[in-house]
C-alpha cells in the first residue's frame, strides 16, 4: 500500500539542520522521507544511509549551484506516496503529524504551514501527488533564491485548488542567517529576486492570456533570460524598476474559462516590477 504522505526535503549544506529535524518524522504513520542530496557538501546520503536507513536518499553529484526546484522535482519523481509535502530541512512537524491530518486532507485543497511565516516556513506546501506532477511540479527556470514557491502556489490555483492553513503546523523552525540562505547560489540575492519576481509576473499574464498553466519550456527559457536581461539593464543604469514588453499574437481578446477570469485587451503586455533591496537594518532603540 502507497504511503498516505512523502516527506521530499532538499539538502545542500543543510545536513546540522536533518540532524536535529528528522527524528521527527522517524514515526509516523504510513509515511515515506525523500532526501535529496544535491550535492551536499556535508555528506549527507551517507549519513542519512547510516542514521535512518528506512529512508529514501536520492544522490546528485556535480551540481556546485543550488537549484532548489529541481531537487524538489527530484524528490517529486522518487515519491510514492498520495500526498507530498515539500520541506525545507529547517522545519520541526509534530511527531504525530500525519495521524493528526490525514482524514481531513481534501483534495480540493493544497495546504500551507500556518505558524513561523515571518522566519522561514512559508515555501513548504503539502499537495497531492498527481497534482504536482500534473501542473509539471516547479519551474526549474528559477534560479537563485526566492519565488519558485509563489508560482508553484499560482499554479496549483489556477489548476483549481485552494489554499488552506495548517494552523498549528510547524512546531519550530531553525533560525538562520539570509547569508545562509544564498550561499550556494552564484547569482547575486538582488538580481536573483529582481529577475524572479519579474519572471512570475510576466509568466502570470501569459499562463492568464494563453489559458495554459503549462507553457512550453522553450517559452519560459526564452522569457527567463529576457526578465535577466531586463533587470541587469536597469541596475547598470541605477534604475529602481525593471519592466519587459511581451508582443502577443493577433488573436482574438479572450475571457478564460478555467483560470479566474481575465480579459486582454491590447497586443502588448507590459509588466514592470521594483528592483528588490535588502531591507534597511533598523536601528537600535534601547
Amino acid at each position: 500500500m502507497a504511503p498516505i504522505i512523502s516527506f521530499v526535503i532538499p539538502c545542500k549544506g543543510r545536513l546540522d539542520h536533518l540532524k536535529e529535524t528528522l527524528p521527527n518524522l522517524v514515526d509516523q504513520e504510513s509515511s515515506e522521507v525523500v532526501i535529496v542530496d544535491y550535492d551536499c557538501p556535508d555528506g549527507t546520503k551517507e549519513w542519512v544511509n547510516h542514521n535512518y536507513p528506512r529512508f529514501i536518499v536520492e544522490k546528485v553529484e556535480n551540481r556546485p549551484e543550488f537549484n532548489l526546484s529541481k531537487a524538489r522535482n527530484i524528490g517529486l519523481h522518487r515519491a510514492t506516496g498520495d500526498w507530498v509535502f515539500f520541506l525545507d530541512a529547517d522545519i520541526f512537524l509534530s511527531k504525530d503529524f500525519v495521524s493528526g491530518i490525514k482524514n481531513t486532507l481534501s483534495t480540493n485543497h493544497y495546504y500551507l504551514l500556518g505558524k513561523e511565516r515571518h522566519i522561514g516556513s512559508k515555501g513548504s506546501v503539502l499537495v497531492q501527488r498527481e497534482m504536482a506532477l500534473a501542473i509539471k511540479g516547479y519551474d526549474e527556470n528559477y534560479l537563485g533564491y526566492s519565488w519558485e514557491d509563489i508560482d508553484f502556489f499560482t499554479r496549483l490555483t489556477y489548476g483549481g485548488l485552494s489554499s488552506q492553513l495548517l494552523t498549528e503546523e510547524p512546531i519550530g523552525i531553525i533560525t538562520h542567517s539570509d547569508d545562509a540562505r544564498v550561499e550556494h547560489y552564484d547569482i547575486n540575492r538582488m538580481q536573483s529576486i529582481s529577475t524572479n519576481r519579474l519572471y512570475t509576473a510576466v509568466k502570470r499574464d501569459l499562463m492568464r492570456f494563453y489559458n495554459n498553466i503549462n507553457l512550453s519550456n522553450d517559452v519560459l527559457v526564452s522569457l527567463r533570460n529576457n526578465c535577466e536581461q531586463s533587470v541587469l539593464n536597469a541596475m547598470e543604469k541605477g534604475e529602481v524598476t525593471a519592466s519587459l514588453v511581451t508582443t502577443l499574437p493577433e488573436e482574438k481578446d479572450v475571457t478564460t474559462n478555467r483560470l479566474p477570469e481575465y480579459s486582454l485587451f491590447r497586443r502588448r503586455l507590459h509588466v514592470e516590477v521594483q528592483l528588490w533591496e535588502p531591507p534597511v537594518p533598523r536601528p537600535d532603540l534601547d
